[in-house]
């Protein structure tokens, strides 16, 4: 038998889509969205589920900081350096009823034919990516190469997963060019682009190295 509720209700915790919950490539690496695609998901999640009032009373948004889980910036509002990423604009706008005065970064495009694939040891491959800035401010590219995990520490916890310089073989803004390590496992690229007012976007894709 249904029943309706008809008491106040609240939403413990929301986000972008979980790990768990997201597809997988074929050696079961989850594929992250980028941080602009994380602040549309969870735009619409609020207008549809907690804006709308009545009987919510609002809601938590996760995670008001930044944390390993899955990845380092999966469920983070903030990066490791403390750069903001989109879905605070987001939730300032959602909140407030007014536009953030300053916009982070937002990621349109990120490619490689390596992306999702498997690649030999020591083998080269070439990341491309396009991102805008609303506000106008110049961009800076920060590329690197992770292993995918890094192990729990004696409490369960999982490890931070430590960037390998050694594979990152030339920058050139938007474009990268890497070495894959020559150790066989599971690694993951990761791009974060920045502006001078502490804002920043996302973004990463697994490759397994076979």
């Amino acid at each position: 038998m249904k029943v309706k509720w008809t008491r106040p209700w609240v939403v413990t915790e929301y986000g972008p889509r979980g790990f768990w919950e997201s597809p997988r490539t074929s050696w079961d690496a989850p594929l992250e969205p980028t941080s602009t695609e994380k602040s549309g998901f969870i735009r619409k999640a609020y207008q549809t589920t907690i804006q709308p009032a009545g009987a919510c009373w609002g809601g938590y948004v996760f995670l008001w900081g930044q944390k390993q889980e899955a990845t380092s910036t999966w469920f983070g509002i903030f990066t490791e350096s403390g750069e903001s990423t989109a879905t605070r604009d987001v939730m300032h706008e959602l909140w407030k009823g007014e536009p953030s005065p300053d916009h982070a970064p937002e990621i349109t495009s990120f490619t490689s034919a390596a992306a999702k694939k498997e690649v030999a040891p020591g083998s080269e491959f070439t990341a491309v990516a396009e991102a805008t800035d609303a506000d106008g401010d110049p961009l800076t590219w920060h590329w690197s190469v992770t292993a995918e995990h890094a192990g729990r520490d004696a409490k369960g916890r999982e490890r931070v997963t430590k960037p390998l310089p050694d594979w990152v073989i030339k920058v050139e803004g938007p474009t990268a060019k890497f070495q894959a390590p020559t150790k066989p496992g599971a690694y993951r690229v990761h791009l974060r682009v920045t502006d001078h007012r502490k804002r920043a976007a996302t973004a990463n894709f697994p490759i397994l190295v076979k």
